[in-house]
């Protein structure tokens, strides 16, 4: 998995979680002692976060554990990013099953936003 894509599911994860509590994004700045545009960046994937923001933003979204924002394991270093935007494991597919749901991901979204800087 490539960092940013890390970062991306990080991003939606946090999003989701602070939009089903009914939070702003100027709430959760506030709370953690960052900017509003920061918070953004994030949720789109956008911005690196250090280790214990994560935790306080994890501790803000009243999670049990960062593993609810950031995967517990990586994929396989060899994972297409179209296949870890899904955040599924690839384990579970064959070359030629990773190989078609990227070629579906690529079809559906568009080269760009697959291989776009995130």
């Amino acid at each position: 998995m490539e960092d940013m894509a890390i970062y991306a599911q990080l991003g939606r994860a946090m999003a989701a979680r602070r939009t089903s509590l009914g939070l702003t994004q100027q709430e959760i700045a506030d709370r953690i002692g960052v900017s509003r545009a920061s918070i953004a960046n994030v949720e789109r994937g956008r911005q690196k976060v250090l280790l214990h923001q994560v935790y306080a933003i994890a501790r803000v979204l009243a999670l049990k554990s960062i593993t609810d924002l950031v995967p517990a394991t990586l994929p396989k270093p060899d994972t297409p990013a179209s296949v870890s935007m899904l955040n599924i494991d690839p384990d579970g597919f064959s070359e030629v099953q990773l190989s078609d749901l990227e070629r579906l991901v690529r079809s559906a979204l568009g080269p760009e936003k697959v291989d776009a800087p995130r």
